[in-house]
């Protein structure tokens, strides 16, 4: 069957094409074509033009299997006269072929394998919308590959994962996530794109921020709920960017690793990072770095469990205070907090220099640190004259 110039099947309850069979729409002069209720099988060519789905159940087929010059799918319907307008409810249990975008635009998409809309160059989410990762009961969790997450909806990982490839700019205002899901997200790229995310991302799982990539905390932002956030891998880059200029401006992570010296922590003017957790590995060999800012702002907490250490191996380079609130801070023989304005300690909190054969502090101490301890050993410490301790 071919579709051609302009055609639609939207009125047609249901199209049915067998598991061999093929629905061809390839010569439409402008624009796509819309279905309705997609078969469970079979193969849909549309080379380089738009298909808009609206009620697709378990879709085992494949849209432009044997590749093509592009291709579009678009879930569901929005029209000025909400009236109108219709949710799409599709499934992908297998891989398709069309590589133009995906776009939920009412409604949502549920995605049963790792490699279904792989090919797929952007995922956009409108506001209301969700992408679903689901794996039928009995069946093993799986990884998403999407690239390029962009939009407003909402994205459901249950115990699944999302690797989030980026060959360009992105930026996500959703929700990763619900509360309980223990999926993990890693942001990829080859090419140094930056992944922006401004919505309240509640999975529990990892965090990875990939080589050369980017990752920016925009106003709203949250990966509070990830267990550990990972900067890069032994061969490339990872960058964390705190980038909030309204609202709460404190991001809270559980847990901060990276084995490359050259990954950092970017803390932007009137930003905060909070650490809640360490990972097993205990010391970030990269960097805590800062955009200048008010000295009198805190800029890097510590409050994770009094019986806890998170070690830094290089000299923080923000400006703004350190509060050891709670639990271990341990520097390196060559790491300091020099460039912090202020050290804050609470009673619970421990700064450990043990490391260093003699360590010059700088910077003065809050009152509070009179409850608290510097581990020092058997070392030299120098205060500064004026610096209380």
């Amino acid at each position: 069957c071919e579709v051609i110039d302009d055609g639609s099947l939207a009125s047609s309850r249901q199209v049915t094409v067998g598991t061999d069979g093929r629905l061809m729409i390839t010569n439409l002069i402008r624009g796509g074509a819309t279905l309705k209720n997609l078969p469970v099988a079979g193969k849909v060519k549309i080379d380089n033009r738009e298909l808009t789905l609206y009620k697709t159940e378990n879709f085992s087929g494949a849209i432009n299997e044997e590749g093509g010059t592009g291709g579009a799918v678009i879930i569901g319907y929005t029209d000025i006269d909400p009236a109108k307008s219709v949710a799409g409810d599709v499934t992908f249990t297998t891989a398709q072929g069309y590589t133009g975008a995906t776009t939920v635009e009412k409604g949502k998409l549920t995605l049963k394998s790792g490699d279904a809309i792989t090919q797929s160059s952007e995922v956009t989410l409108k506001s209301g919308t969700s992408l679903n990762l689901v794996h039928d009961s009995g069946s093993p969790a799986f990884t998403a590959a999407i690239k390029n997450l962009n939009g407003s909806g909402d994205v459901s990982l249950v115990d699944n994962s999302l690797n989030v490839a980026l060959d360009d700019d992105a930026a996500f205002s959703g929700k990763i996530g619900k509360a309980g899901e223990t999926g993990n997200v890693t942001f990829s790229s080859t090419n140094s794109s930056k992944m922006t995310l401004s919505g309240e991302n509640l999975y529990s799982g990892t965090t990875t921020v990939g080589d050369t990539v980017e990752l920016i905390m925009g106003d709203g932002g949250s990966i509070a709920n990830s267990k550990e956030v990972i900067l890069g891998s032994s061969t490339g880059i990872g960058t964390l960017t705190l980038n909030k200029t309204t609202g709460d401006m404190e991001t809270k992570i559980k847990g901060l690793s990276s084995v490359n010296t050259n990954s950092i922590v970017t803390i932007g003017a009137g930003n905060t990072l909070t650490l809640e957790g360490v990972p097993d590995t205990g010391t970030f060999a990269g960097k805590l770095n800062g955009i200048a800012g008010d000295e009198l702002e805190k800029n890097f907490v510590l409050a994770i469990d009094e019986t806890k250490t998170f070690g830094l191996a290089q000299s923080v380079g923000y400006v703004g205070i350190t509060d050891i609130r709670s639990g271990t801070l341990s520097l390196s023989s060559t790491a300091t907090l020099n460039s912090s304005s202020r050290i804050e300690m609470g009673e619970k909190g421990t700064l450990d220099l043990s490391a260093v054969t003699t360590y010059t502090l700088s910077k003065k101490l809050s009152e509070s640190a009179a409850w608290s301890t510097i581990k020092i050993d058997n070392k030299t410490l120098n205060v500064d004259p004026g610096n209380a301790v």
